[in-house]
């Protein structure tokens, strides 16, 4: 069986909210020092993620059992640890540490997704598909967890549900298992691949009456240019963009915003990353760039097929938390979607 899984980690910061004594709160003179709340587990998680990149995965699985024991209930560390008992075919370990991470977030797609992998391993692909099923059900687009399934069909000699897979897959552009495809069935495959139609859609605040502008189109790019109400190229306070960059396949979230960060930022730009997703269906990144007199917010999502570059530029030299906090909200309704 081809190895299915990518050790792919995102660090999330959760923060928590502690509720003082009342008795110590009533009577200062009392009242004890409370002493802060660790944070070390985030510091090894940090750890064990970056040794977990230099494959140096038995150092790493020892940081996320200590930062385990420090927060119990730390989602991301359960996540990190899964992925590494994999690469340690550990795969009863990795297991039960995506059930774990599903206890905390019910239906968190990369969490069965690499869990259905792992009981690949283990040859229970009843268990498997169990989990692909339900994955699929919650995201029909979602390209890998068909190619997966398509395999643990396979190894259940369900050739025809295996091939319909396949097919779905590559319909939503994932080409990971066509060559197996093309040995197990190219028969069915003749002429019956019907490649999805990729885009992406986002609405954009009805406070001030957005609306497209204008749309440039060229063979590698698409366009749109959005302004509020009133407003348009000559004269503006927010501006916006939509840019699809056709066939941009399996670009890293990191490299592309380094990418556009060398392209519009100046010797005088300040760059602050958001926030950014590289677990689950479609990666995505946020990040700031402020200069002199012009200040972008960026969300890049990377689809199967093409690459996605929101944008709000504003006329200053900075973008406070609550604008940044609202943009936020409102680009992370973008989605991919197939037609």
């Amino acid at each position: 069986m081809k190895k299915l899984v990518v050790l792919s980690i995102i660090l999330c910061c959760f923060f928590c909210a502690f509720a003082q004594n009342k008795d110590a709160k009533s009577d200062p003179k009392s009242a004890k020092k409370v002493a802060k709340p660790s944070t070390k587990y985030l510091e090894y998680t940090k750890k064990g993620t970056n040794l977990a990149q230099d494959g140096d995965f038995k150092a790493a699985l020892k940081e996320f059992d200590k930062a385990l024991k420090e927060n119990p209930e730390y989602l991301q560390a359960y996540f990190n640890r899964g992925l590494v008992k994999i690469k340690l075919m550990d795969y009863q370990g990795a297991i039960e540490d995506f059930n774990q991470v599903l206890k905390l977030r019910a239906n968190f797609s990369p969490a069965l997704l690499n869990r259905a992998a792992a009981k690949g391993y283990l040859k229970d692909y009843a268990a498997a598909l169990s989990d692909l099923d339900q994955l699929l059900e919650a995201k029909p687009s979602y390209a890998k967890a068909y190619a997966l399934r398509g395999q643990m069909k396979r190894k259940l000699k369900d050739r025809e549900g295996a091939c319909d897979d396949y097919v779905a897959a590559m319909e939503y552009g994932d080409n990971s298992a066509s060559k197996e495809a093309d040995i197990l069935c190219a028969s069915k495959l003749k002429g019956k691949i019907q490649i999805k139609k990729e885009t992406f859609t986002m609405e954009w605040p009805d406070s001030s009456a957005w609306k497209p502008y204008d749309t440039l189109k060229s063979n590698f790019i698409i366009q749109t240019h959005f302004y509020k109400a009133g407003e348009g190229s000559d004269k503006w306070t927010e501006a916006g963009a939509i840019t699809i960059n056709n066939n941009i396949r399996n670009v890293p979230v990191d490299e592309a915003m380094k990418s556009i960060v060398n392209e519009q930022g100046t010797p005088q730009s300040q760059v602050s990353l958001l926030e950014k997703n590289e677990e689950d269906e479609f990666a995505w990144i946020e990040f700031v760039i402020e200069s002199p007199g012009k200040s972008v917010i960026y969300h890049v999502v990377q689809g199967n097929m093409n690459q996605y570059v929101v944008s709000v530029t504003m006329r200053t030299a900075s973008i406070d938390e609550d604008t940044r906090n609202a943009w936020k909200e409102w680009l992370n309704k973008g989605k991919v979607e197939y037609k």
